[in-house]
């Protein structure tokens, strides 16, 4: 009989001393997390209210926990840790974890000045010796400020990050991102920005995934009134307001691993914007050269390769103030819908480089239909260009919301048929015109902008050339010089009025 009880009390002083040894070792464990803790409580880097650890599951909670860290400051509710492999620490020396979440963290981040790069001690990283794994890492409920100074620059009320297997090791944080990871999922609402002095950015929501991204309720916002603006820019600059009801980009890929971020898609799609901008041209003259966009694609640090970018359902209005005591001529492009192929600037080396094509279909001024066709190849030196189009049935008052505020003119009469077909490059252009009008005449007006001046306004019409009611006027106009501190619009409308001028006058 106590042959047979022996093996019992072996058994039993065997589990004993694995419980005696598991509450021994949960204790150490827990002595060296306070102690850890505590630590960086002295340094005044770490507040907590508790934590709690078991040992057997693997799972630990830290409650109402602050880190700060050169002036930047987190603060979460709690931060669990769940599921950590003892196995793979002891045997592989890994740390692997199953999950790592923040529960409503506030992110508070100062932003400074970028060190130098050569000041950064490396040789840190690469004592690095540890391989760690996170099947999943959450941040619930957060909210992001970052300021500078008292300035708030961002704010962001509400996200949830989500990445999903997530190694660290000692080649990873020599990376510009410092981890790999398998996918990932950004949700946020309620996005502000300041992008510069002139300018905000908000959003309702972004939605960024591994390879899709959705935003709703885009807006770029003036941060001062047309008459405030120009006692904040030191020559002429836009202000720009726009909505945009949301943009979808499907099968992204973002590429940090070279020298320069890369960033494809095959489409995007941008659904109702509404862009206004406004220029003052009472403010001295921006003195700077203007590249044509070919060119600001291939100076462009990120590379893009977007096959496919459509606008849809969309209008854009330009004011110009020409004169202070006058209010701003005007144009608008309603029902505008654009369609833009090979948006690229990478491999500018190869052989078979795409031609960027751009369609524009659109109403001009609420009244006469507009189409555009627009061509330029990015990786070509010349940067030369196609432009061709048409409109058609532009009534007067369409023409003298410009005219009349910018030039003291009105024009009296319809224009049937415009066609316009100009190639050029950031020097010269030149091309066709063809024109169709009935009975166009031209009001010069006083200074005042209301009464006609009619000895000028006669001399005008004496200059006009008849045409037939139902005949057109075909010109060819030749070395249109750019104004190189003009936008491409700038030149563009140049080699229009270079048209128009061959065609009246």
């Amino acid at each position: 009989m106590y042959i047979l009880k022996k093996p019992f009390i072996y058994i039993f002083s065997f589990l004993a001393i694995l419980i005696v040894g598991y509450f021994i070792v949960d204790f150490i464990v827990e002595h060296k997390i306070e102690t850890f803790l505590d630590k960086e409580v002295e340094k005044g880097n770490l507040t907590y209210q508790d934590f709690s650890i078991d040992l057997l599951s693997g799972n630990a909670t830290v409650n109402t926990v602050t880190y700060n860290f050169k002036k930047n400051k987190i603060h979460s509710e709690k931060l669990k840790i769940r599921g950590v492999s003892y196995y793979e620490y002891l045997i592989h020396q890994h740390i692997q974890v199953d999950l790592v979440e923040l529960d409503s963290p506030k992110f508070e981040v100062l932003k400074t000045p970028k060190e130098d790069s050569t000041k950064v001690d490396s040789t840190s990283k690469k004592r690095f010796d540890k391989i760690v794994n996170v099947h999943q890492f959450l941040i619930r409920n957060g909210t992001l400020f970052m300021r500078n100074d008292s300035l708030q620059l961002l704010s962001i009320s509400h996200f949830n990050v989500e990445v999903k297997k997530i190694k660290l090791d000692s080649e990873s944080l020599q990376q510009k991102i410092p981890f790999q990871y398998k996918a990932y999922s950004i949700r946020a609402k309620n996005l502000a920005y300041k992008l510069n002095n002139l300018q905000s950015i908000s959003t309702d929501s972004i939605n960024i995934s591994t390879h899709d991204i959705a935003v709703q309720n885009f807006r770029l916002i003036p941060n001062y009134s047309k008459q405030e603006y120009i006692k904040h820019i030191p020559y002429e600059k836009d202000l720009m307001d726009m909505e945009l009801s949301s943009l979808q980009v499907s099968n992204y890929q973002l590429d940090l691993s070279g020298e320069n971020p890369k960033f494809t898609a095959p489409k995007m799609v941008l659904d109702k914007v509404d862009f206004d901008i406004y220029r003052d041209k009472t403010v001295v003259d921006d003195p700077r050269e203007k590249d044509l966009y070919s060119k600001m694609l291939r100076k462009l640090k990120l590379k893009i390769g977007i096959d496919s970018l459509q606008i849809r359902n969309s209008k854009i209005t330009y004011q110009e103030r020409m004169h202070a005591d006058k209010k701003p001529g005007e144009v608008f492009f309603e029902k505008l819908n654009a369609d833009l192929a090979n948006v690229t600037n990478i491999d500018l080396e190869r052989t078979n480089f795409p031609k960027t094509n751009i369609a524009i279909s659109c109403v001009f001024m609420g009244t006469s239909p507009l189409n555009v066709d627009w061509q330029f190849q990015v990786n070509q030196s010349n940067d030369f260009f196609t432009i061709k189009g048409e409109g058609h049935q532009i009534p007067p008052e369409a023409m003298n919301s410009f005219f009349t505020p910018a030039f003291n003119m009105k024009a009296k009469g319809s224009v049937d048929d415009v066609y316009f077909n100009f190639s050029g490059d950031p020097n010269l252009g030149q091309g066709d015109f063809k024109i169709a009008y009935q009975d166009f005449k031209v009001e010069v007006l006083k200074k005042n902008g209301q009464e006609k001046n009619k000895l000028l306004s006669f001399v005008a019409n004496m200059l006009v050339k008849k045409n037939r009611k139902e005949g057109n006027v075909s010109v060819n106009v030749k070395d249109v010089k750019r104004d190189k501190t003009k936008s491409f619009w700038n030149f563009f409308w140049s080699c229009i009025f270079a048209g128009l001028k061959k065609s009246f006058l």
